[in-house]
């Protein structure tokens, strides 16, 4: 983003009437107790905008982004072995350790359209050998990746940054923040926005969107809740916005201790945001056949972003 981008943009006409609704807040950045942290990097360049305009918990005159780029200035990551085996030895990392068969095979994934490769794990798609290799060490380490995961997610984790491969090793040009991040990023944006009149209510679960169906415009009506066992409904109007967050990583995610190892919560009715999908999506496909069967003259823009 370039600094002539930078400007304040007009009010829209209309917009202290409307109000808007963030469900989900995305992967969390705990603290102390991390289900969840992100890899950051120079080229976020919408999170170091937004965060050039939060300030610092710690000195008012000066932004998040400030005291981020001063730590990293100050103490840079330089990670001096990451791979480690047979009792604690550093493990040979003079290579990658790609056999051809999967050189070409990476190759092919990057040129394969999505479509293509819809439904194909990443076991499907590559050797044995490439899951003993030095890359999928680290590049699964990094990213969170299992073989069972989708082809399709790790193809846009690669795209995106494999800039960092010359790097892996050591973790050159991976940022840090001060503290964590839920202490370093987390707590200024919540106080930033708690100035500027945004609530947070945490505790309370959205169980489904329900949505009006009118042609091909959807328009949600309300959000059904549950918070400390008692359920409720949340009226929205045709002129507000509502945002979801449809997916996360640490959803129904597990703590252990140092006697205890997590356990795999495999509950396949309480699934928090991913339950409240599968409820959008059936409304979807329904919405699909009806299209189909009786397509509408026109295609009217819907008037709340899902």
């Amino acid at each position: 983003m370039k600094n002539y981008d930078r400007i304040n943009t007009r009010k829209p006409e209309g917009i202290e009437n409307r109000r808007a609704f963030i469900v989900g807040a995305g992967n969390a950045l705990d603290g102390y107790i991390s289900r969840g942290e992100r890899e950051l990097e120079l080229y976020m360049e919408c999170l170091w905008y937004l965060f050039s305009m939060v300030p610092s918990l710690e000195d008012e005159w000066r932004t998040v982004l400030d005291e981020t780029r001063e730590c990293n200035k100050t103490l840079l990551i330089d990670a001096k072995k990451r791979l480690f085996e047979k009792q604690f030895k550093a493990r040979d990392i003079s290579s990658l350790e790609l056999t051809k068969a999967d050189i070409d095979n990476m190759v092919r994934m990057l040129t394969t359209p999505e479509k293509e490769l819809e439904n194909v794990t990443i076991k499907e798609w590559f050797t044995n050998d490439y899951f003993k290799s030095n890359l999928w060490y680290y590049w699964s380490s990094m990213l969170a990746f299992q073989p069972y995961h989708s082809l399709i997610e790790m193809k846009r984790y690669t795209v995106r940054f494999m800039q960092h491969l010359d790097g892996i090793e050591n973790l050159k040009g991976i940022l840090r923040t001060k503290y964590d991040q839920y202490n370093s990023m987390i707590l200024p944006l919540q106080k930033w926005l708690e100035d500027k009149g945004v609530s947070f209510v945490t505790g309370t679960t959205v169980e489904e969107i329900h949505v009006k169906i009118e042609g091909q415009k959807k328009t949600v009506t309300h959000l059904e809740i549950s918070s400390n066992g008692k359920s409720g409904q949340i009226a929205v109007v045709a002129d507000d916005l509502v945002y979801f967050t449809n997916g996360s990583m640490t959803q129904n995610s597990s703590h252990g201790d140092m006697k205890t190892p997590p356990t795999m919560n495999k509950d396949a009715v309480h699934r928090g945001c991913f339950s409240t999908w599968e409820k959008l999506a059936t409304i979807s496909r329904v919405l699909v056949i009806l299209i189909n069967l009786f397509p509408p003259p026109i295609s009217p823009s819907s008037s709340v972003i899902l």
